[in-house]
């Protein structure tokens, strides 16, 4: 299927916003891999590199998988359960690898001794009392609530990959009847208490962070990420009411057809961005002797 079949007579439109989609994800691709070259040519701190490297490979991993999708529907129901594991797998990368800028675990523990107690952020300073970062239990609440995604979005990737298959899931269907719903529902919850707990860690963290230039690291890690899935709701949003409609002749033609392509083509677009943006914000230069 052709990104953008807006109209049934678009198969121009759709041939060149294909094929724009595949040189975005070859040049964000490209540049991802130089990055990681560099950091593997200054391989000086394998305990911090190997950790940026990981999530280095997501922009291509991410890239690939929307460009695939755009090229069979049924590939896809695979290499999006892939891309979605990874996910996964880059915020665990993100958060050790904030711990290790920190020394470890025990090190974190001992730095956060006598600290302040920090407010939760609005409005749950309203409702819950200040934590104790310097109390090994708040510390692992916060790590349980940044590391339960890490365990959940691989289980709901799987199920969502089994319902697809089996025909029961279809994504961008908003309905009381839909799993689309309900799942998107706890993966939204899942998303949102991670990004809670990542942004808990940063406001007790920041200072002792900031001679490693934190604040892009968090925005690439967000962007890609969190951002991408609150765009993928909106495009769902806009088929459920009405904005984006397809033909009821031709499935191929639906209007959730046309959302997913639509929503591929768009991360395809934001590719070298997020590319251009690790390549920034995890540079090779911090370990250039």
């Amino acid at each position: 299927m052709l990104p953008l079949p807006i109209q049934q007579g678009s198969t121009k439109v759709g041939a060149v916003a294909y094929f724009l989609a595949g040189v975005s994800v070859f040049v964000a691709t490209v540049l991802s891999l130089y990055s990681m070259f560099l950091h593997l040519k200054n391989y000086r701190r394998p305990d911090l590199q190997r950790l940026i490297i990981r999530i280095l490979w997501m922009v291509p991993i991410y890239g690939v998988a929307s460009f695939v999708s755009l090229s069979s529907k049924y590939t896809s129901h695979y290499i999006d359960t892939i891309r979605d594991v990874y996910e996964a797998f880059v915020i665990y990368s993100f958060f050790t690898l904030l711990i290790n800028y920190l020394g470890g675990e025990r090190a974190l523990l001992s730095l956060l001794q006598e600290r302040l107690r920090i407010h939760h952020l609005w409005p749950f300073n309203y409702c819950f009392l200040p934590m104790d970062m310097s109390d090994p239990q708040t510390f692992l609440f916060i790590r349980r609530g940044v590391l339960q995604f890490v365990i959940l979005k691989p289980l709901l990737a799987i199920l969502i990959m089994i319902l697809k298959v089996s025909g029961h899931y279809e994504e961008g269907y908003v309905a009381w009847e839909s799993s689309y719903l309900y799942l998107s529902f706890a993966y939204n919850l899942s998303v949102c208490c991670s990004m809670y707990c990542l942004v808990l860690f940063y406001v007790q963290c920041s200072n002792d962070l900031e001679p490693y230039r934190p604040m892009p690291k968090f925005i690439c890690v967000k962007a890609i990420i969190f951002l991408t899935f609150w765009q993928g709701l909106i495009v769902a949003m806009l088929v459920a009411v009405g904005a984006i409609s397809g033909s009821d002749q031709d499935k191929e033609y639906s209007a959730n057809n046309i959302a997913l392509a639509l929503q591929d083509t768009i991360l395809c677009f934001e590719m070298p961005f997020f590319a251009w943006l690790h390549f920034y914000a995890f540079p090779w230069t911090d370990y250039d002797d």
